[in-house]
């Protein structure tokens, strides 16, 4: 499975919203147009580690981060996520 579609099933599950799963790019924005509140980021955070087998690194996370799906999945790159292994192994 693709990391956009990973990360997209795992908002769906999040905002519990299946729509975002069709409609989640690669430019959306995960504040202003997914609209996560604080509990739901921290949801998210513990759902992306497992699915990636990371841990996410606070110090370095920074609101830039969600300022798009991209953003965000180039931050967990740079912790190790493995995103082409995730997409071979789908």
């Amino acid at each position: 499975m693709q990391p956009l579609r990973q990360l997209a099933a795992i908002i769906s599950e999040v905002k519990e919203n299946e729509e975002w799963k069709d409609t989640l790019t690669l430019t959306t924005s995960l504040i202003d147009e997914v609209g996560l509140d604080s509990l739901q980021l921290i949801q998210l955070m513990l759902r992306v580690e497992e699915q990636f087998k990371i841990q996410m690194d606070f110090e370095r996370f920074d609101y830039d981060h969600l300022q798009s799906v991209q953003a965000f999945l180039s931050f967990l790159e740079s912790l190790g996520a493995n995103l082409t292994e995730a997409n071979q192994h789908a």
